[in-house]
């Protein structure tokens, strides 16, 4: 085998693990990138951290969306906006209402700041929402929405801007149809409860 010939078959195997790592890497990166400098100009970020990641398959999945889905209910979230409203609280906390993200110096936040409950809302660009309404479902929900213009805008929260929210797109809407119609469909009155 000549040298030629040996050199131009390793470049195959090294252009494949060139492209396995920066598959690997970039949606990484892409998700790691949530900084308050990605939200538009004019908006206050609603959260700075990466989110919690998870699984939007996971079995369990469903029941930890009803944790958002029933306080964007009570708040009156309109339906056809809850499922994004939903989707994003997956992303940032996995709609843990005792969640809490922290967050290193930004330019707006010197100090450090949390990202506190379902939709993590930041501690220090929304210091009008205080911790005790950051870890209320309802209050978190209420402070959302109006930080969302009514779940017409989700730019200010770092999991939308980075796409992470897409993956719980389908449990979110399940989420969503079972707050909205009461669990009546296929559901049995014990899973509508969960």
């Amino acid at each position: 085998m000549s040298p030629r010939s040996a050199s131009s078959r390793s470049r195959p195997r090294r252009l494949v693990r060139t492209a396995v790592v920066l598959a690997v890497l970039l949606p990484a990166a892409a998700l790691s990138y949530a900084s308050a400098d990605a939200v538009p100009l004019g908006r206050t970020p609603a959260s700075i951290g990466a989110g919690a990641g998870g699984d939007g398959a996971d079995p369990a999945a469903l029941r930890d969306a009803m944790h958002c889905a029933r306080p964007a209910h009570k708040v009156r979230f309109k339906e056809r906006r809850a499922t994004v409203a939903v989707a994003v609280g997956m992303a940032e906390s996995y709609c843990r209402k005792d969640a809490v993200g922290h967050n290193p110096p930004t330019t707006g936040c010197p100090d450090g700041s949390d990202d506190r409950g379902l939709w993590q809302i930041n501690s220090c660009y929304h210091q009008e929402v205080s911790d005790r309404c950051a870890y209320s479902p309802t209050c978190n929900a209420r402070a959302a929405k109006r930080i969302s213009d009514h779940g017409r805008d989700w730019t200010p929260w770092s999991a939308f801007n980075s796409g992470a929210y897409r993956q719980y797109l389908e449990v979110a809407h399940r989420a969503v149809h079972r707050a909205w119609h009461k669990g009546l469909v296929g559901l049995g009155a014990s899973n509508a409860a969960s």
